[in-house]
């Protein structure tokens, strides 16, 4: 999966967390800078630095907020969009791949053991 996103976001060690930005902000379509910090479980700083870098990448564009111009409204591109579904292509094969073995009831039952256990740490977002 690797290579596919680092072909997409970049390949400067941080590609892991510009493609789960990418992700979170297509599939909000537009989403304030604050929202995407704390979806991303990042910083504010740290958001602004990713969505830089994903801007100058042509991936998602910046805005001000219509509602409130002290805020910042984050948008996928077209090619943010292209980016965001191959990233989702690639999970999905990986976790095809290594969860393959599970057979149907098994894989159930170990989306549900995932999904108590997020809750129980407090995500309660889940991009896929």
């Amino acid at each position: 999966m690797a290579p596919r996103v680092a072909a997409c976001i970049g390949k400067d060690g941080s590609s892991s967390a510009r493609a789960r930005a990418l992700r979170i902000v297509d599939c909000s379509g537009c989403i304030r800078m604050a929202d995407l910090a704390r979806s991303s479980g990042v910083v504010p700083r740290s958001a602004t630095s990713l969505v830089e870098a994903l801007v100058v990448a042509g991936l998602v564009s910046r805005h001000c907020d219509p509602r409130d111009r002290r805020s910042s409204l984050v948008c996928s591109t077209t090619a943010g969009h292209a980016c965001a579904e191959r990233i989702t292509a690639a999970r999905r094969q990986a976790a095809d791949q290594i969860f393959g073995a599970l057979g149907r009831v098994e894989r159930s039952q170990l989306a549900r053991i995932l999904a108590s256990l997020s809750l129980e740490a407090g995500e309660h977002e889940r991009f896929r």
